[in-house]
């Protein structure tokens, strides 16, 4: 109440931040073992038979999927940085402002979401590409059992 900043009692530091790292790993292999859901209710019609689907189909390459996920992440934030810092600053040395909407941040906004597009296709097309390696190679698994 008095505007002073707020302080963690010794010792939640870390446990919060073992808590929150814990948290992204189960978060990040979840959505591995789940990446096949929307390809599986275009391509296969499913109820809610779409997650045990998607289960059994990543298990044999669920930690290639990790891997690509997290080089995805790293890739498109250094990507959507890079664009959001460099035409943020060429626009704002050319079409400079001291309001809050301006020209150059129109147009900065206009060409990080253009990024944020292409690899927002990139990943629906990774998707799409798994779903048909995947379903193949285990296709080709059953039939030969």
């Amino acid at each position: 109440m008095s505007g002073g900043k707020a302080e963690l009692p010794s010792g939640i530091g870390w446990f919060l931040a073992l808590y929150c790292i814990l948290f992204l790993v189960a978060v990040v292999w979840l959505a591995a073992r789940l990446a096949l859901v929307i390809p599986i209710m275009i391509m296969e019609r499913r109820g809610v038979g779409v997650f045990a689907r998607s289960f059994k189909l990543t298990r044999p390459v669920q930690w290639k999927i990790v891997g690509v996920l997290i080089l995805y992440s790293i890739v498109s934030a250094v990507s959507i940085l890079a664009a959001k810092f460099v035409f943020g600053s060429i626009f704002g040395l050319i079409a400079g402002g001291e309001r809050p909407v301006t020209v150059a941040t129109v147009l900065t906004a206009i060409l990080v979401s253009v990024v944020l597009t292409g690899f927002s296709v990139l990943a629906s097309a990774f998707t799409a590409k798994l779903y048909l390696a995947v379903r193949d190679a285990r296709g080709a698994i059953v039939e030969s059992a």
